[in-house]
């Protein structure tokens, strides 16, 4: 206790250093000692296993993070509840559950002041699977920029002043470790989260037994469909049923809570890597939310002030139409569960092409952490915009009314579960904004109608935006790998020319 005492008192300057990343060095406030930070400090176990009583170790205590590295979980927490020690009134940490390890899953609460429950909250996850590393320091690095940039940046204070934001650098701490403990392929490339074996009969006969569910599977929206496995020792294992892991329980419980229900307006959940901005819906192709304008109008401003520092361009679209079919999302989720405006999943870098892209050079983490900073601005500043209703901004009338009243729906278009499965979508030019879409605007003026999606009955497409790429590569991987390419690139593979 005294030690601790001596620590509480010994802090009483602060200095703030910024670089050209606009990362602080956050160092000692005297006047925003928190003494619920000094108790939190004094009777957890995870920052007092090995205390250093040298007076060296006590002279260097600052609210640092090693930026440009990776860093343990036990690191990510100390940076947080460091954070929330000297910050009380724009900071409080928040432990929203255990993992089956029982590590805790903390985050951080960053607004102003914090103790303000009644403004609408915004989310941030990264790192919900084990070997995306580049993740949760790109989060870190966001809580970096809100805390220091707060009554210096007016667009950060405007931010705080009337939003809460939640961050949780690492929803699966338990994945992460493991990932960390063994350079080796099997472990350094682990996905799932640890939670214990699970057996399932072979089709060799006996029983296979593996760890983990692969926690971004296992959310309540088309659970055990596309894009996922009944297999325990597939990467894509759902769980045994929807919401059975700890670690995805606590993420609902504590966004479906009487405190926080409603007030999410922004949800960004922070994967690598494939320089991709995806929106809801990843379950099936061509299914898009009513709002889907209002979406793609967001995410091109915010990939368009992410490629401005280094030319790093992403593509928009759904999970299921520029990747493939993935059911059981966090964002999908949010959207369909929650009602959150504006859901993104953000595929990191580098470019789907590379085949090493989970083990991102340490030189590029500061790069993508910065360059993925402005883009999500751009996406909290859409929450703050005075109207928040899904409209065209140049008739003004909501999306789906508009739909119904000019029957722009073909027959085969339906509604199902709250969402618009749209296979054709014919707009007049006069109540279309181009700006919304991603591909540039048609040269002729002439042109009466534009078709969003595929045409009816149309299947030969593909799944995989990189399937040019390997068949430069290899020209015969169609024939090869006939199997896989003929789901994943039926299109380039000429598997449908007769269709």
């Amino acid at each position: 206790m005294v030690h601790h005492l001596f620590l509480f008192l010994l802090k009483f300057s602060r200095l703030i250093e910024q670089n050209e990343y606009g990362i602080s060095k956050i160092k000692q406030n005297y006047t925003q000692l928190s003494w619920r930070g000094f108790l939190r400090m004094k009777d957890d176990p995870i920052l007092d296993e090995n205390p250093d009583t040298s007076s060296t170790k006590i002279g260097d205590m600052k609210v640092s993070y090693t930026f440009g590295d990776y860093a343990s979980y036990k690191e990510m927490l100390k940076y947080m509840r460091t954070i929330e020690f000297y910050y009380p009134n724009l900071t409080k940490l928040i432990r929203i559950g255990r993992t089956h390890e029982k590590l805790p899953i903390e985050g951080l609460k960053i607004g102003y002041p914090v103790e303000n429950n009644e403004k609408r909250a915004f989310w941030i996850d990264g790192n919900i699977h084990a070997r995306e590393w580049a993740s949760s320091h790109t989060a870190l690095y966001f809580i970096n920029q809100l805390i220091s940039g707060y009554g210096r940046n007016s667009r950060i204070t405007h931010f705080l002043d009337s939003l809460n934001i939640y961050i949780f650098p690492c929803l699966n701490p338990d994945g992460y470790e493991y990932s960390r403990s063994n350079p080796t392929p099997q472990v350094r490339l682990w996905r799932k989260n640890r939670s214990p074996e699970t057996c399932k009969p072979s089709s060799w006969g006996g029983k296979r037994c593996c760890r983990g569910v692969d926690l971004n599977r296992n959310f309540d929206f088309h659970w055990a469909e596309a894009g996922s496995s009944s297999l325990p020792c597939s990467n894509l294992y759902h769980g045994e049923q929807v919401f059975s892991e700890p670690e995805t329980r606590a993420v609902r419980d504590f966004m479906l809570s009487t405190r926080m229900r409603d007030k999410f307006d922004g949800f960004i959940t922070l994967h690598t890597y494939a320089q991709l901005w995806i929106h809801p819906y990843s379950h099936e192709v061509d299914n898009y939310p009513p709002d889907y304008y209002d979406l793609r109008k967001i995410a091109k401003k915010a990939i368009e002030k992410l490629k401005k520092p280094y030319g790093i361009q992403y593509k928009i679209g759904t999970g299921a139409n520029i990747l493939s079919p993935a059911s059981g999302g966090s964002d999908d989720w949010a959207k369909s569960k929650l009602n959150v405006k504006y859901v993104y999943l953000v595929e990191l870098r580098p470019e789907l092409e590379l085949s090493n892209g989970f083990i991102l050079n340490k030189k590029e983490l500061i790069p993508t952490a910065y360059e993925t900073w402005q883009a999500v601005q751009e996406v909290i500043d859409s929450t703050r915009s005075p109207s928040q209703d899904s409209t065209n901004h140049i008739t003004k009338q909501p999306i789906v009314k508009q739909f119904n009243s000019q029957s722009m729906l073909t027959k085969s278009s339906s509604i199902m579960n709250g969402t618009w499965r749209i296979s054709t979508i014919s707009l007049p030019l006069s109540s279309l904004s181009l700006s919304s879409l991603t591909s540039p605007p048609p040269s002729s003026s002439t042109l009466s109608r534009i078709t969003i999606t595929k045409r009816v009955n149309s299947t030969c497409r593909d799944i995989r935006f990189s399937c040019k790429l390997w068949l430069k590569i290899n020209r015969n991987v169609c024939i090869e790998q006939q199997s896989f390419m003929s789901i994943q690139c039926k299109k380039s593979c000429n598997f449908c020319k007769d269709e």
